[in-house]
């Protein structure tokens, strides 16, 4: 079963990356031909791919060639405790990152950014003079395109298919 889901994780992300660079070579014809809404979806594909890749053919144990105790003997579940190690260290790290930000950003010392996926917010650095009003006007109107293209909802979503394939 181990080498079944490393196998599953191995296909996926070869797929996955694959789709990385077929978006990669795509997203400049596209952008050119369709504009930059419709090539920046094409991100959408590397992570469909990689679902779509962890797909398995349905097996029993009723199937002919399955043993159930070979599986107790399987190597590969020492590849999968360390997939799953590194996993957990990826997101620990994702983690940590954001709680930082989410500090500084407390302090005033962060942004401009948007932070937030269920209830995404705008923030800014403390106003030192920086910026005019007019410019922190404009930062703030990109900012909310970002919200109203549901850019922090993507973004976690490639942290968790960042984590997935560490």
């Amino acid at each position: 079963m181990a080498s079944e889901i490393l196998a599953a994780i191995f296909r996926a992300n070869l797929v996955g990356g694959l789709a990385i660079l077929a978006v990669l070579a795509l997203r400049l014809p596209m952008r050119r031909a369709f504009g930059p809404e419709l090539s920046y979806g094409l991100w959408a594909i590397p992570p469909i791919a990689f679902v779509a890749a962890l797909m398995p053919p349905p097996v029993t144990l009723d199937d002919p060639g399955v043993d159930p105790f070979a599986l107790a003997h399987d190597h590969s579940t020492l590849a999968l405790v360390a997939w799953l190690a590194g996993l957990a260290l990826t997101a620990a790290l994702f983690t940590r990152a954001q709680l930082r930000f989410l500090a500084a950003a407390g302090l005033g010392r962060a942004g401009p950014s948007v932070v937030g996926v269920v209830n995404p917010r705008i923030v800014m650095p403390r106003d030192d003079g920086t910026y005019s009003a007019e410019e922190r006007d404009l930062i703030r109107a990109h900012e909310r395109q970002h919200i109203a293209r549901s850019d922090p909802r993507a973004g976690a979503l490639g942290a968790v298919f960042q984590a997935l394939c560490w």
